[in-house]
């Protein structure tokens, strides 16, 4: 207001003074406003700004600047003084930070395995999810291809938190081949090696050996099953062995076969392709036979699967030789 003052003195004289003005400026009263919510999650952040004034003093950070950047939880409040040096304290205001608990991937089994098995992945308890490199959003999720898996999972008030790298390695299944040292068809008696490739185990079917290589003379369906460093197991085509069974080779005789000196035999092999007859190396089906001796004949059939016959023995016997006496002249 304005003020003044009359006083009198011991005379009665009255006086008066010159007008005196008081200007008295009020307080500031500054406002916290903020750039966003005064909630938020661990890594973000909030920029508290104060309403203009000469000077600024933050509690309890004690910054001096019109804005600061809020990290953490807390209680602040700014003091100003103004142009003419009036001072004021805001309202407090309160800011929360949530933070996420650690995200975690637990496997429920090893996390080397091969081809054809799954490996489930879980997260720890969160409100969603959402997996890389599948892009999935379960707690549990299936591997089933080789490379790192992490998750990020998002608690109750949406703040994030990233996993370590959990690294999935699938082994490829071995594909074993059977290969054959030989014909895969061939005659009883024979016999074929079948072998596969380098790997710790093998079991071969029909008849269980545990070998690389085995030697077959059944005839049957064969494959093998084999077993890798890693542990994975593999089964081969089928490869099937046929056997080709052989006629007994005979021999038949159109007559005895022992008669006299200048008669002769006839000797038929059973039937067959091809022929070889000892001991004269014919390779007919029939010989005609005057001489004495042991026949045999090995006949050929149509699969190229021999077979001996038992021995023919021819006997020759020597014609007589008349002995002529005379008891008298002859002349």
């Amino acid at each position: 207001g304005i003020y003044w003052v009359t006083i009198a003195d011991e005379n009665g004289c009255e006086g008066r003074s010159a007008f005196t003005t008081v200007i008295v400026n009020p307080n500031p009263t500054p406002v916290i406003t903020a750039s966003g919510s005064l909630e938020f999650c661990e890594g973000d952040s909030v920029i508290l700004t104060a309403t203009e004034s000469a000077s600024y003093s933050w509690s309890p950070t004690n910054e001096t600047t019109q804005s600061i950047v809020v990290y953490q939880s807390g209680t602040f409040s700014v003091d100003v003084i103004n142009a003419e040096g009036c001072e004021g304290e805001s309202q407090a205001v309160s800011v929360t930070i949530f933070v996420a608990d650690s995200a975690t991937i637990t496997a429920t089994g090893p996390i080397e395995f091969c081809e054809g098995k799954t490996l489930n992945l879980i997260a720890s308890q969160g409100d969603s999810y959402l997996w890389s490199p599948t892009g999935q959003t379960t707690q549990v999720i299936s591997a089933n291809q080789s490379g790192p898996y992490t998750v990020t999972v998002f608690d109750e008030n949406g703040c994030a938190s990233a996993s370590d790298t959990i690294v999935i390695t699938i082994y490829d299944n071995p594909e074993p081949a059977i290969t054959a040292n030989g014909p895969i068809e061939f005659c009883a008696g024979d016999s074929v090696t079948l072998s596969t490739g380098i790997y710790d185990e093998y079991e071969w079917f029909l008849f269980g050996q545990t070998t690389q290589s085995i030697v077959v003379s059944n005839e049957g369906d064969y494959w093998v099953s084999v077993t890798d460093t890693n542990g994975c197991v593999g089964i081969s085509d089928t490869i099937s062995i046929e056997i080709f069974t052989v006629d007994s080779a005979t021999i038949s005789a159109d007559g005895p076969t022992e008669f006299c000196d200048g008669d002769m035999v006839t000797l038929t092999a059973s039937e067959g392709s091809s022929y070889a007859w000892l001991p004269n190396g014919e390779t007919t089906q029939s010989i005609t036979v005057s001489d004495a001796g042991t026949y045999s004949v090995t006949v050929v059939d149509a699969n190229g699967c021999s077979s001996s016959s038992v021995e023919v023995e021819v006997i020759v016997n020597p014609n007589p030789i008349p002995i002529v006496t005379v008891n008298g002249p002859t002349e």
